[in-house]
């Protein structure tokens, strides 16, 4: 079986899927690879770079062949997650406990949450100025 940086190094362009900038520090770089049906499901491998994350999908794993678009869609989405929620655990400098990466993915999912919360916000605080600005003062 090859080895993390074994699989990287084998990836060719026809393999690239998409390269997404996570935050300035941070770049995660996703490929569809036709591996053995018996290879992992996905492979999470630093690039050379630092700061770049492979993110390794085996296209032949039983269980990636058993979904259909939209499931294999929201499938990458959370290898994404993973990625990142793994990396930032290797970024800590405290005691990482079992449950260290599965809360850092949990804050992760929240995320877009926060976000609608927020423009929510602004939208019903511009919407409350706007309100008192229209009015004609007497």
């Amino acid at each position: 079986m090859a080895t993390n940086k074994q699989r990287v190094a084998s990836l060719t362009q026809s393999d690239f899927v998409t390269e997404l900038p996570v935050t300035d520090q941070l770049k995660i770089i996703v490929s569809l690879q036709d591996r053995s049906e018996h290879d992992p499901y996905v492979t999470m491998s630093p690039a050379a770079t630092p700061g770049e994350v492979h993110v390794i999908i085996n296209a032949l794993h039983p269980y990636y062949q058993s979904l259909e678009a939209c499931a294999a869609e929201e499938c990458i989405h959370q290898y994404i997650y993973d990625a990142v929620a793994e990396y930032r655990a290797h970024q800590l400098s405290a005691k990482i406990v079992p449950d260290t990466v599965r809360r850092l993915k949990d804050a992760l999912l929240k995320v877009p949450i926060h976000q609608n919360e927020n423009a929510n916000f602004d939208v019903h605080f511009q919407n409350k100025q706007a309100l008192y600005e229209d009015n004609p003062t007497k």
